[in-house]
């Protein structure tokens, strides 16, 4: 398979005038030794110039000692590249040095706790500011028509509660004048069939225990 390779000073990148979604792979910082660090704005290039779905690879140097600020961490270059429009971001692969570019990076970084680290990463497989048609329906969704039936049996609006012509049923008015006298206790107390005071019922029970 034939293709195109372009080779670019990264520090001069920013200059550059590439077309958008012309390359397939980038790769920055592989020759050693290796001290640029990668801004967000040059990552994003990076992006833009990428087709959808093409790969970067980067290279960089990062610290391993805390107390150090001279140099990125792990974590935060990966939040670099992420805040730079990248994604299936890689973990960190340690780079091997021979002991001319580890003296050679420790000079030009001014630190001495560092390593190189590897990371590959892919565009997304779509055009940052691409749109894409959403199919939604504005139409009105069919209703069963017994289930429509029974909503409005059991409904009762306001405008119900403030109509004159509803009649509203008073509970009390349902009970005559019987079920508002207290009962007796005596005849429950009655004796009933043979025999005094009798908790069981007869089979002849006329009382109503039964």
């Amino acid at each position: 398979r034939k293709g195109k390779a372009q080779v670019e000073n990264i520090e001069r990148f920013s200059l550059s005038s590439y077309p958008d979604s012309s390359f397939d792979v980038a790769m920055s910082g592989l020759i050693q030794p290796c001290s640029f660090l990668h801004p967000t704005d040059c990552l994003g290039k990076i992006c833009r110039i990428l087709k959808p779905n093409g790969s970067m690879v980067v290279q960089e140097p990062v610290n391993e000692s805390p107390e150090s600020a001279q140099l990125k961490r792990k974590e935060q270059l990966i939040s670099t590249i992420k805040l730079s429009g990248f994604v299936d971001i890689s973990q960190p692969e340690k780079i091997e040095l021979s002991s001319e570019d580890i003296e050679s990076i420790q000079n030009l970084s001014l630190t001495k706790e560092f390593q190189v680290v590897k990371i590959t990463s892919k565009k997304p497989n779509y055009e940052v500011g691409s749109t894409s048609q959403l199919k939604i329906s504005f139409g009105k969704k069919k209703v069963d028509k017994s289930q429509e039936y029974v909503a409005k049996l059991w409904t009762l609006s306001t405008f119900d509660m403030l109509d004159d012509d509803i009649q509203l049923v008073d509970d009390d008015a349902l009970l005559d004048a019987d079920d508002l006298t207290t009962p007796d206790p005596l005849p429950l107390n009655s004796t009933c069939g043979y025999g005094p005071n009798k908790n069981k019922a007869c089979t002849i029970c006329s009382c109503g225990r039964a």
